[in-house]
């Protein structure tokens, strides 16, 4: 057995505030700080697989893990330690850790990943071996029809569900669209997306996850239907986990903890960035383009009152409603999960998601987060919901679903 001592303290400090910081720590070496009273777990394990987590015990003034034996330690990829204390951890300096042979460093729960980072967002690279800004440059320039719809929106927010009640929309039929959701989410078609969208028939009811800005110029030129999904961010977090910690490929597949998780949302770090960002670069697109028609659709009152939503939506798209109670009983969650998951999306399901249909369509509940959700993660995100979104229209259209 092998000791590793983690932190020594004196106990000075009468003010404390959580504040979570991750360390790839050297076996046999510690870290000092003041500390008034704080909590930490160790955790340890291979890069690409689940975390052993083990349990700290006092002793005296200092904490001790005493439960990873020399044949576990000699295989780990790393080993580090959470840690709540009274300020945020500072890398660079020089008592942080004065027996160490390596210095400590950050460990971002990102490393293994495949991403770029454009205008200092993080995105998954959707097309190997191809840059990511290119790509988007050709949706920028993508040749866009009068009657093309485009549906925007964070991912995991409802996108592939709206997907369907559009086509439906557009078709006048309660058949759900031949085409898989993949197949018109415009930033993942690679180079060929010009000749791929333009083989599309029309109505083109095309989606993208991307921030308004990056849609294509000329949807704002010609003022085409645009639709804009919003959902609880808390609920919209849960999904987002569960689909990317299920995917097929390690390059972006996450293998950390919710814990982890949601650490990097805090901070903006996961790829697509905040979602209060995206959120608010749609306001900022309505102000600076106010004749671009943008109906805002919003997952939670779709799920309270489907018919009436779906009427909206329908007269913001120009088209009857009269199949407004067929689609709402259509694409009842539930229902389009089972017939989907027997068709289409078992096809493109299987070579992307460990876990086959389910992986994609999941709950498509509301209030999923109160069953992940700690009290403090729940404090910590209306604090910061409130500091991005105050004055916000939008954020005040989901507010009541975060409590």
């Amino acid at each position: 057995m092998v000791n590793i001592v983690l932190a020594t303290f004196t106990s000075q400090i009468s003010t404390w505030y959580p504040f979570s910081g991750w360390i790839d720590l050297a076996a046999r070496s510690f870290y000092k700080d003041n500390l008034s009273r704080f909590h930490w777990n160790l955790h340890a394990g291979k890069r690409a697989s689940r975390f052993h987590t083990v349990t700290a015990q006092r002793d005296s003034d200092t904490y001790v893990c005493s439960q990873i034996n020399d044949e576990i330690l000699n295989n780990l990829s790393f080993v580090y330690f959470s840690v709540q204390t009274n300020s945020c951890l500072d890398m660079e300096r020089k008592d942080a850790g004065p027996d160490l042979k390596l210095p400590l460093r950050r460990y971002s729960g990102l490393e293994g990943l495949d991403l770029q980072n454009i205008e200092g967002v993080n995105y998954f690279k959707f097309t190997l071996g191809q840059d990511l800004k290119h790509l988007l440059d050709l949706v920028r320039n993508l040749n866009i029809r009068p009657d093309d719809v485009i549906t925007v929106g964070f991912p995991r927010s409802g996108n592939h569900w709206t997907f369907e009640m559009v086509s439906m929309i557009l078709s006048q039929t309660t058949n759900f669209e031949h085409d898989h959701f993949y197949s018109r989410l415009i930033e993942c078609l690679g180079s060929n997306v010009a000749s791929t969208v333009e083989g599309i028939k029309s109505p083109r009811n095309m989606t993208t996850h991307c921030r308004m800005h990056h849609i294509p110029e000329q949807a704002i030129e010609k003022r085409i239907k645009l639709i804009y999904v919003l959902r609880n961010p808390k609920d919209v977090l849960v999904s987002m986990y569960n689909f990317v910690s299920n995917l097929q490929y390690e390059g972006s597949r996450f293998t950390g903890s919710w814990n982890e998780f949601f650490d990097l949302q805090m901070r903006g770090e996961f790829p697509w960035g905040y979602w209060f960002d995206h959120v608010l670069a749609t306001e900022r697109f309505q102000v600076k383009h106010p004749d671009s028609p943008l109906f805002i659709l919003v997952y939670e009152k779709v799920k309270e009152h489907a018919v009436e939503e779906i009427q909206k939506l329908c007269a913001f798209l120009d088209m009857p409603d009269v199949l407004s109670e067929k689609i709402a009983g259509k694409t009842e969650f539930s229902k389009m999960k089972v017939e989907l998951g027997d068709t289409k999306m078992a096809i493109q399901s299987s070579n992307h998601f460990r876990n086959g249909p389910g992986d994609i369509l999941r709950k498509g509940i509301v209030g999923d987060w109160k069953n992940w959700f700690t009290v403090a993660q729940n404090e910590a995100f209306d604090k910061l919901f409130e500091e991005k979104m105050s004055g916000s229209k939008l954020g005040d259209l989901v507010r009541q679903y975060i409590k």
